[in-house]
């Protein structure tokens, strides 16, 4: 038995740290009781999930203009985050003397 889960928790280990989270979670609370641990578990894998989509990962160029390239696509709930990105590199280019009057309603989606 020891033998098998050192094996899935090595495996678990290699594709993403992360993902030992709700696996732990879900095995301290099941010691608590089972439901509780399949219910933390799942709501610590929903959190990371929605964190993922509402915080995208993002490569800001700032040469003559402002590029943006996100790794995922977009979503309504990361449109709030990617425009104040967005403003913030803008005031930075500005603050920088880059040239270019910008306004935080250019960005509104």
């Amino acid at each position: 038995m020891v033998l098998v889960l050192y094996y899935f928790k090595c495996s678990l280990f290699l594709f993403s740290e992360l993902d030992l989270l709700p696996f732990l979670v879900t095995f301290l609370l099941s010691f608590w009781e089972v439901q509780y641990g399949i219910v933390g578990g799942i709501a610590v894998s929903g959190f990371m999930l929605l964190y993922n989509i509402a915080r995208p990962k993002l490569k800001v160029s700032d040469d003559d203009v402002l590029v943006v390239a996100l790794d995922n696509g977009l979503n309504f709930p990361a449109s709030e985050y990617i425009s104040n990105v967005l403003y913030t590199e803008a005031l930075l280019g500005i603050r920088r003397g880059k040239p270019g009057m910008l306004t935080k309603q250019s960005f509104c989606f």
